[in-house]
Order: structure tokens, then sequence, then C-alpha cells
């Protein structure tokens, strides 16, 4: 056992200490800045080494009781042990050293230079979500362990989603299941089933069917405000490129403000549940399936003269793509939409020193409870 005091929260909520050595360690979920710990090496690395918290010996003035029964066996929702202003400022605060550590420049992100678009709701926010089918009942993985406990209800989900939740996955063989529930009419599915779940885009009068496999934001409440931003900051420019466009988050709002879109997804239900909506409600998106990772397309958003890209690429990062923004030669901004801040950071780092600043940043929480967080950061390209 090794007594430690955390100096501060990184990615993934974990904490950052010294050993008396002064090797680095990162402590497990969940801790918090200032609060000595007694924990235990579960794994030894060249440069650092991984700790376990096992008690907490002096805590920190800002933890407070999580409301969750399970919180210490499920460690999901992490941040529950704080105040939602103290999650924001250390959300903020990893933003800013993500970005420090991957330029190598100090201050590069100011704390006041983030825009914050808080959860509407702190609990009971997701429409989507997984859980573990055992013996025909859900489950969820227990913290730092392979086995599964029994889940009754989450306090993240969506009360519609926890209504259905002892049934939903009766009948299920064992293995990992998508919960969603549609944000209008409230029918909830696992991803094996047709649907259609319906998508509301209430502000542009929209309504998607998807299949309820397919991805959509878990938070809708807040994606709403997420969308309103992207397309605020596609003012003044006429040809737009939705990169990893998904089911059409951003390009059919984009459509009904009469820009011109090109849409480009690999996953084939996505791209049908866009051109479904698009036949069905006279909505002309020029869609091409298209594995990003492999063809940039650079040729195809050349030919179309694209000025703006939004760019919401998976958890692992823009891939192949990023190297090829040099040769588009219309681009003037880039519209970055993040799920993992240290990708992003390693994927913007070229693209920063090549030309390129950062107008604007903006957190969206999407996640609250948990370290997850939205990022959208605005490109543009340097004048002379």
């Amino acid at each position: 056992m090794i007594e430690l005091e955390v100096e501060r929260i990184i990615w993934r909520g974990r904490g950052l200490a010294r050993t008396p050595s002064g090797k680095r360690a990162i402590i497990l979920p969940p801790v918090l800045p200032g609060e000595r710990i007694l924990g235990k090496i579960i794994r030894e690395k060249r440069d650092y080494v991984e700790i376990l918290p096992k008690e907490i010996i002096c805590p920190s003035k800002n933890r407070k009781q999580h409301p969750c029964k399970l919180s210490q066996r499920c460690g999901g929702c992490s941040f529950g042990i704080l105040e939602y202003r103290d999650e924001i400022s250390l959300k903020k605060e990893v933003i800013k050293r993500e970005f420090a550590r991957a330029l190598k420049q100090k201050n590069i992100i100011g704390n006041n230079n983030i825009i914050v678009f808080p959860s509407p709701k702190k609990w009971g926010y997701r429409w989507r979500g997984q859980v573990y089918a055992r013996h025909g009942s859900p489950h969820f993985m227990q913290l730092n362990s392979n086995k599964l406990g029994v889940l009754n209800e989450c306090l993240l989900f969506s009360s519609p989603i926890n209504e259905r939740l002892p049934h939903i996955v009766r009948g299920v063989e064992d293995k990992k299941v998508v919960i969603c529930a549609s944000p209008y009419n409230h029918k909830v599915f696992t991803h094996m089933d047709v649907g259609p779940l319906i998508l509301p885009f209430y502000a542009y009068d929209l309504y998607l069917e998807i299949m309820p496999g397919s991805f959509f934001q878990a938070n809708w409440n807040l994606n709403q405000a997420l969308i309103d931003f992207v397309v605020g900051k596609t003012h003044g420019f006429d040809v737009i490129a939705d990169l990893y466009a998904g089911c059409g988050n951003f390009s059919l709002p984009l459509a009904k403000l009469e820009k011109k879109v090109i849409a480009i997804e690999n996953n084939i239900h996505a791209i049908y549940a866009l051109q479904n909506f698009c036949t069905k409600n006279g909505f002309w998106i020029l869609i091409k399936k298209k594995d990003l990772f492999k063809d940039p397309c650079i040729s195809l958003l050349n030919s179309e003269k694209v000025e703006c890209i939004v760019v919401d690429p998976p958890r692992s990062g823009g891939g192949k793509f990023i190297s090829h923004i040099p040769e588009l030669k219309y681009i003037k901004r880039i519209i970055w939409v993040s799920c993992d801040i240290v990708n992003t950071a390693r994927d913007l780092t070229p693209i920063l020193r090549e030309g390129w600043e950062i107008k604007d940043i903006a957190l969206f929480d999407m996640f609250p409870r948990t370290f997850h967080m939205e990022v959208v950061l605005i490109l543009d390209k340097k004048q002379g």
C-alpha cells in the first residue's frame, strides 16, 4: 500500500500524483484534487504506476455524498461526488491542460475563453446507453472488475428507459445490449429492434426516423444547443461538408436553412436513414458512403468548392483525413466536434502549426456526472 496526494484530475477522471521516488502515479477514479489516499499499485510501467485507491485518508472539501447506492461498485458516474459547478471547473481545466500538453505551450486556452453549455438535466438525461444482459435481466460491469452486478435503475437514464429496464432484456441471451428511447414518443428499444426510433429536431420542425442501433446523441436536450452552435458558426458559408455525418445531426438542419450540404458517412444504416428522410421530405443533400479513414475525399470536396467543414469523428479521432487538410483548396473554416479531447488535441496540433488558429472553443456538457464531455472548436485559416 502507498499513501499519495492527488495533484490534479486528468482525462478519464483519473488522478495524477507522484510517488516518494518521484515517479508519476495515475490513480483510478473517483478521487479529487488535494485528497490524500491510500492505494494499491495494480500496474507498473516504465514511466508511471497505476494505483487503485483503497481509502480516502483526507477527503476534499468539495467531496459530497454520491446519490447512487451503486456508485462504489459501478463507477459509471464518478463525478456524482461533486457539485455541478465544481464538475464543470474540472472539465475546463482538463481541456486547457490537454491542449497545453499537446502543443507544448502553456495557457494556450484560458478558462475564461471556454464557452460553457451546461446540461439542462444533471441526472436522467440519457436517451441511449448500454447494459449487460445476463439471465434475462440487466446488469452493469463493476468498477475495476470483470464481474457484473444487477441493475434495476440507473440515475443517468431517462425515465422511459428506467421504467422498461427490468423488462427490456428479458429473453435476451447473455451479451452487451444498447438500450434507447425516443425523446419524441418515449418508445423504448434495444439495438436489435427494427424501430423506427423518432428523433425530433423541434427548432427546425424535423422528425427523423432511425434504426434503434444507430448512433445519436444521448443527451438529446443539450443536442439542440449543440446543433444551434454549429449551424450558427457556418454563417457566411454556402457550401458545407458534414464529415462523419452519422444520421444527419448537422446535415439536416443545415439543409433546412438552404445550405448546400455534402454528407459523408460510412455506416449503411445511418446513410439509409438520411436518404430516406430526404426522399420523403424533398430535401437535397449530396450523400456519399465513404470511409474517411481510408479515403479523405479531397477531390470531391474540392470539386464542390467546400468552404467550411464540420468534422465529428469517432472517439479514436480524425484518422488519415487530418494530413490531407492542406490539400483543400477552398476551405476557410473547420468546425471540429470532439468527444475525446486527448485525441482531438493530438489531431489538431499539426493543423494549428500549418496556419490555422482557434477562434472559439465550447464545452457542451453532454455527459454530466461522468468525465466525458463534448468539445467544439472553431478553427479559421490565418490571413496572409
